[in-house]
Parts: C-alpha cells; structure tokens; sequence
C-alpha cells in the first residue's frame, strides 16, 4: 500500500513543477492539453497491465449517480458563491441546502438497494468506518492546506507558477521519504498510532504557517511543508490500509469505489472551504477589497507597504482554520485498529475467504462477521 500510494501523493507536487513550466514556456491552456497524451499513455497501460477480475455484470445505479454527485455539486456550488461575495443573496444558502438534502436522501437510498453507487453497509465494520472518516478529514485538511501555500507564494511573494512549482518540492520528499517507513510501522504496531503520529508531525507544520508574515524565510517554509509531506505520508495510506484489512476480500472493490470517493469529496471540501475563509480574511483586513483571491495579486502590486502585510496575516488566519482540521481527524485516527493480532499458526484452521457464494441471488455481506479484519486481506494490502 506504501508503495501504490506514492504517486498519490507525490502527484500534486510534479503537477504544479509541470504546470508552472507549461504556462511560462506556453499558456495555461497546456495544463488541460497535455493530460490527453498522458491519459491515452494510462489507458494503454491499464488495458496492457491491468488483470482482469472476473465478476457478475452490475447495472450502473443511475438513482444513486443523480443524488450523489448532484448534491455534492449543488452544495460546492453554494459554498463557492459565499466564497465569492454573493453571501447576501439567499441563492447560496438554498443551493448548500438542497446538495445536503440530496446527499441525505442517498444515503437513505443506499441502505435500501442491493448495489448502491457506494456501498454505505461498509461502514457497518468499525475499522472500515474509522479508516474512512480519518481519509475525509485529513483530506479536507491536508488537501486544502495545497491551495494555500502556492496562493501564498504567487500573491505575497511574488513569485512565478514555475519557482511556486519548485518549492513546493518539500512537501513530495517528505512523503516520500515516510511512506515506506509508515508502511512498516503499520504492519508492525498497528495504523492507530502511525496515523495518530503522523497527524502530530503534520499539525507541526501546519502551526508553523500559522506565524506566516510577508517576509518569511524560505527556508522556514521549506522545513514546514516537508513536516506537512511527512505527516500526510504518515496518514493516508496507512488509514487506507486499516479500511481494507478489516473487511472481506469480496468487498474491497466497493470498498475502493468509497474510499477513491471519499478522498475526492474532502479534496473538493478542504480546497472550498479554506478558499471561502481565505476570502473572507482578506475582506476583513484589507476593506473595500470585493474581488477574488487571485485579483489580491493586483492589489499587492498596486500598493504593496499597506496590502502585503494584511495579505499575509490572511493567509496565516486561514491556516489555523486548516490547523484546527487537522486536528479533529485525531478523533477518527484514535478509533483506528491498534497493534494487529498475532498470525494464527501454519496449522490454525484458516477462514474460507476464498469460497463461492451459494447463488448469484444469494445476499452479499460487505464486511467480514462481526467486522473483524482479516489476516490475508490485510496482508494482501499491506
């Protein structure tokens, strides 16, 4: 798991080094060509790779596509509009209203159909249910805190996609270098307290951008967002690691549809979220300003004495709200498994995870009985 994981995170830090280069040598409009050669490169790959997993046919849950993904747009369209001045109107209230209503009435259509878009029944397993929680707020979190950083550097400092790209380098290496000592540590003492560690390391660093100023060292920067990288290494992967070890075999495609779901969704939220607080910082220090985030750069150009600094403190406000995320996921990151048990011996009878279910009308159990993880799923993920 260490290992897949690592271009999951060391993929938001290439892209702004590649994105940087594309719009100083091109335009920014090459930040959405170049993934049609790289996504035909993947899609190559997945037909060439990839095994194939013989299942029954599924029929997509059209009802459940409808709720879920409208009420998560309605309600992020919503928050978008408070983020951009428009919080008078009842327009972004109604429309946050309306995507929470409908992500409620999928959740009560999910509990109700045999194969729902995202199989909710997982969360019936305690280590599923943990592991999943601790990937929504660490992904509102730590997500989010990738919006910030570079708005900080290309506003406040002044400086270039390019060079923004480049120093958010720390942050990659840090969790390259964690993961696969993570990974050990989990197989070891059990994802509770590597989890919990690393959310200790990333809050560190997290509380360092809290004491942002317009003239922060960059090496003061540098050592925060590797503490940052250090602890979502840490994180994520191994939370991921404790939902699918502690559920059957058969589940683990549902349980990947949630998951890669879930993941998605708090990206979504954090980076909403801290934009709408960042925005709302901004106003209050800076009155008069009306316009968006990055037309800030304008103004710091236009008077930079009066706006650099109130710029700054906005930016080190935002990041206590990030702080203060980060560390509510301790609360999800404490219910995780502790130390796995001890390997049953080569002549302990062995559970049937492999056996066929009865028919193909038979019910399918999400997670294993009573919940328990299972050895050879979590082996085989680990």
């Amino acid at each position: 798991m260490s290992i897949v994981g690592v271009p999951l995170l060391l993929g938001p830090v290439a892209g702004p080094v590649i994105g940087g280069a594309l719009i100083s040598a091109a335009s920014w409009r090459w930040i959405f060509f170049v993934n049609v050669p790289v996504g035909a490169i993947a899609l190559a790959l997945a037909l060439r790779l990839l095994p194939d997993t013989p299942r029954s046919p599924a029929k997509l849950d059209v009802p459940g596509l409808v709720l879920l993904s409208g009420g998560i747009a309605a309600f992020l369209y919503g928050l978008a509009k408070v983020g951009s001045g428009a919080a008078g109107g009842a327009l972004p209230g109604i429309a946050m209203a309306t995507g929470l209503a409908m992500v409620a009435a999928f959740c009560w259509y999910a509990l109700r159909v045999r194969e729902p878009l995202i199989d909710l029944r997982l969360l019936r397993s305690r280590g599923f249910a943990a592991g999943a929680a601790a990937n929504l707020m660490l992904g509102i979190a730590l997500f989010g805190v990738a919006l910030l950083l570079p708005l900080y550097l290309e506003i406040v400092r002044g400086r270039s996609p390019l060079q923004t790209g480049l120093l958010l380098i720390p942050q990659g290496l840090g969790a390259a270098l964690v993961m696969p000592v993570a990974g050990a540590l989990t197989d070891k003492i059990g994802a509770r307290s590597v989890v919990t560690g690393g959310i200790l390391v990333a809050l560190a660093g997290i509380a360092a951008y809290t004491q942002l100023t317009a003239v922060t060292s960059y090496w003061y920067l540098a050592v925060a967002l590797l503490l940052i990288g250090a602890g979502m290494g840490a994180t994520i992967t191994p939370a991921m690691a404790a939902a699918f070890g502690a559920i059957d075999r058969r589940a683990i495609p549902a349980a990947t549809a949630a998951i890669s779901t879930i993941q998605r969704i708090a990206g979504s939220l954090g980076t909403a979220l801290l934009a709408v607080t960042l925005q709302h910082a901004i106003s209050t220090r800076l009155p008069g300003f009306g316009g968006s985030i990055t037309g800030a750069g304008a103004l710091a150009a236009a008077d930079p004495a009066r706006a650099l600094p109130a710029l700054a403190d906005a930016f080190g406000a935002t990041f206590w709200v990030a702080l203060g995320l980060t560390a509510a996921s301790l609360v999800a990151a404490l219910a995780l498994p502790g130390r796995p048990a001890q390997q049953p011996s080569a002549g302990a009878a062995q559970p049937s995870v492999g056996a066929e279910w009865p028919s193909a009308d038979a019910e399918r159990p999400s997670v294993a009985p009573q919940g328990r993880p299972n050895p050879e799923v979590a082996d085989a993920h680990r």
